[in-house]
């Protein structure tokens, strides 16, 4: 005998959406930088150390800018007391 059990949910995705978003605009400005990069090296000769690691560089900057993000509101929602 099988039984057939149907649940229903209801969940409010859209912070599972924004996040998603945010990832495709990261994942599109880590394609765009590692194309100019291979491209720079492959037209100007660079090292591929130094394109590299201009990338690396790169990532770490939209690494800790994602990162932060949180933090912006924090300073805007504090209040200063009067002197």
């Amino acid at each position: 005998m099988v039984e057939e059990v149907t649940v229903r949910i209801d969940a409010d995705t859209a912070a599972f959406q924004s996040a998603l978003e945010n990832l495709e605009r990261l994942s599109d400005r880590f394609g765009s930088q590692l194309t100019g990069a291979l491209k720079s090296a492959a037209v100007s000769g660079r090292d591929l150390e130094d394109v590299l690691r201009r990338v690396g560089l790169n990532l770490a900057g939209l690494a800790l800018e994602q990162g932060l993000k949180p933090l912006q509101g924090l300073g805007c929602g504090l209040i200063m007391p009067d002197p």
